[in-house]
């Protein structure tokens, strides 16, 4: 019996004994077994196809293969999430939500990312000549990667088997095995000791992937980014401080942020309409004692001040222009939405080092065509529902994001 009490076709999960060797390993290029995907499932009549879990990988290597993943089906579908999460946090503070009200899922990731931040303390930076880019960074890095499979372990089963696993035949095994992986490349780079957006980029990634999977409900898009993602922000801010981590492709005094973009883009949409707290706040120390509790922008702004001396309009010029927006913050909102496409995953030289896996795929519109022949793309109701959100949302996209 599945944990979800339904019996398991024992035909329906039979690996194909025609790669043995690939089976065993489960980090080959492809990693195959014989699901039923029939249209008459529900019948009992078997039609068989061969599934495949794909170690995580980069993929883009040439501004053809980004093109061809910005206009493909799986971007729309990141980016409807993105958009979703944006909308689900529209005027609201962090204090709207509450850890003793999360489900089973958002307790589990938030436990794991608590998890994270003890081991900083338990690593304490080690005494060398640079004052940036502290080695004790790699010490706690590897112990993410040696221990990744047994923090995404609860998360994942604590929705158990369900549709997903179901429909593609991927198991439980290699669910936790492929997103492990994004696991890992979400808190920066053990060999530079840096950390940046497309670090933070993997995140929101993780974050879809386990809403495709069904670990996270429509119900939990509040406390993803209100609790879960500040709960990260945590994480890698102490990082920062800690290790000294270098800025990953930064543009200096010319780019929003060293480290982050999503903390601007949600939090402003937090105070979308605010009308006792400007855009120009931000030259509010006082104001920002105040309020940065509660909202995501106006903390990061804070960070920023906590780390760097000097004027604002100096070490920050961008947000400080930003900041005399007078449209106010709707204005400013749709303007993240842009930048964060632009900026970010329009950006070869960030997207060149993302990971695609079985879940989150680099489709070319030859092998969407294909696997939808095949029937080997994941059609759950909640699949399905998000592919309806991004073609409603086309509009919103061509508007702020072309």
């Amino acid at each position: 019996m599945g944990r979800n009490g339904r019996e398991k076709n024992s035909s329906s999960y039979r690996r194909a004994s025609e790669e043995p060797s690939r089976i065993r390993d489960k980090y080959s290029p492809a990693c195959s077994i014989v699901v039923n995907l029939g249209s008459d499932y529900s019948r009992g009549e078997s039609t068989l196809f061969v599934a495949t879990m794909v170690r995580p990988e980069k993929r883009i290597k040439t501004e053809a293969d980004l093109q061809v993943f910005l206009q493909s089906r799986q971007f729309a579908e990141l980016w409807a999430f993105l958009l979703r999460l944006n909308q689900s946090v529209k005027n609201k503070k962090r204090s709207a939500v509450s850890r003793s009200d999360v489900s089973k899922s958002v307790l589990r990731t938030l436990e794991m990312l608590e998890k994270l931040e003890e081991w900083i303390h338990d690593l304490p930076p080690v005494k060398q000549p640079s004052r940036f880019g502290n080695a004790a960074f790699r010490s706690w890095h590897s112990r993410l990667c040696d221990r990744a499979l047994m923090l995404m372990s609860p998360i994942v089963d604590a929705v158990g088997e369900g549709e997903y696993t179901r429909i593609t035949g991927t198991s439980m095994e290699m669910l936790i095995e492929e997103l492990a992986e994004y696991l890992k490349t979400s808190f920066g780079n053990e060999t530079r000791i840096d950390y940046g957006s497309g670090h933070e980029a993997h995140f929101l990634v993780m974050l879809y992937c386990l809403w495709k999977i069904g670990v996270y409900g429509e119900e939990d898009d509040e406390d993803l980014v209100l609790l879960v993602f500040q709960a990260y922000l945590n994480v890698t801010r102490l990082l920062q401080r800690e290790y000294m981590l270098e800025p990953a492709g930064s543009h200096g005094v010319w780019g929003l942020d060293d480290y982050s973009f999503l903390p601007f883009l949600w939090g402003s949409s937090q105070l979308e309409d605010s009308k006792r707290i400007p855009p120009s706040v931000i030259s509010d120390d006082a104001m920002l004692a105040e309020h940065r509790e509660e909202y995501l922008y106006l903390d990061a702004i804070a960070f920023i001040k906590e780390l760097k001396t000097g004027p604002f309009f100096e070490h920050s010029r961008m947000l400080f222009d930003i900041s005399q927006v007078k449209e106010g913050w709707p204005k400013i909102n749709q303007g993240m939405i842009k930048m964060y496409k632009g900026e970010v995953w329009k950006k070869r030289p960030v997207i060149q080092h993302f990971l695609f896996g079985s879940v989150f795929k680099y489709q070319s519109r030859a092998n969407e065509e294909s696997n939808s022949n095949a029937r080997l793309e994941f059609f759950d109701e909640a699949s399905l529902r998000l592919n309806q959100d991004a073609l409603r949302d086309v509009s919103a996209v061509k508007a702020c994001c072309s």
